[in-house]
């Protein structure tokens, strides 16, 4: 069983600790959002339902632990200003959680080259691009205790 020294629970050091949330506008995204800012982490939230990112980034107390920054993944180059986002306004950058989005389908037969590319770059080249740029400006200073 664990337990801290105070038997409230597992303090599992996020305090502070900043984080990229992707999907956060719903289901596991959110969900990931809201369990990070209950442990203290500060974040920076993305979801093309921008209605709902500022929804959640509300809830988690505003702009002092989370900000909203809309955008779609898909879009080359929208990892970096989220990366830069944390940096800029919490100093740091300590990791993310990428959340995938679901996608138009349908019959292999009839869906389009278009439709195929589209799903490919949300659903795969968007959150490498967006590891990528987190490991790239990753805070130098992370501790493991």
């Amino acid at each position: 069983m664990c337990s801290d020294d105070e038997g409230d629970g597992m303090d599992l050091g996020l305090t502070d600790r900043v984080y990229v949330v992707s999907g956060a506008g719903r289901g596991l995204g959110r969900a990931s959002a809201m369990q990070l800012g209950a442990e203290g982490a500060r974040l920076v939230l993305t979801d093309h339902d921008e209605t709902a990112l500022a929804s959640v980034a509300k809830g988690l107390g505003g702009s002092e632990r989370a900000i909203a920054v809309s955008g779609d993944l898909a879009e080359s180059g929208f990892e970096t200003c989220l990366s830069a986002a944390a940096v800029a306004r919490y100093g740091r950058l300590d990791g993310a959680v990428i959340c995938l989005d679901d996608h138009e389908s349908g019959p292999l037969a009839s869906t389009s080259d278009e439709c195929w590319r589209a799903a490919f770059e949300a659903t795969f080249l968007g959150p490498i691009r967006l590891a990528r740029s987190v490991a790239q400006n990753m805070s130098t200073a992370v501790s493991y205790t």
